[in-house]
């Protein structure tokens, strides 16, 4: 009988872990999917795109664009599958977060200094909503700004 428990109980562990692999998957295709939507919506803007998806040891900037005026934007993008009313995409940007992207925006000025112009460099916020409706899947961007 501790057998069957416990082969239950490993059954059930396989479960999770693929509930958790499938969610991870998910989450990486709706980040890809924001990401996206995000450059597409700077260089509609006239952003031009230095870098995507920056690997920095274990940090990662989402992008890096520079604006008409020449400033370096380091740019953090949250989406979100639009579910509950009082969850945004921000919620999602927390002071762990903040940290991070401030050390991966460190990081990357010294490995990349001639980046660093008379113009600036500032850390922009991107927020994408989801949302599912009778026209079809819409997409709710709003852009903050030097963060």
């Amino acid at each position: 009988m501790f057998g069957e428990i416990f082969g239950l109980s490993r059954d059930f562990r396989k479960i999770l872990s693929i509930r958790q692999y499938n969610n991870d998957v998910e989450n990486q295709k709706l980040g890809a999917m924001g990401e996206g939507i995000a450059k597409k919506y700077l260089q509609g803007r006239y952003y031009k795109t230095l870098f995507q998806n920056l690997r920095l040891g274990k940090l990662e900037i989402d992008l890096v664009v520079q604006d008409p005026n020449g400033v370096v934007v380091i740019v953090e993008v949250k989406t979100i599958k639009k579910g509950s009313p009082f969850h945004k995409a921000q919620d999602n940007y927390t002071n762990q977060k903040r940290r991070n992207i401030q050390r991966a925006a460190q990081k990357f000025l010294g490995l990349y200094p001639h980046y660093i112009s008379q113009a600036g460099i500032r850390i922009d916020l991107i927020t994408i909503e989801l949302t599912q409706e009778n026209s079809g899947p819409k997409a709710f961007l709003a852009h903050h700004q030097n963060i």
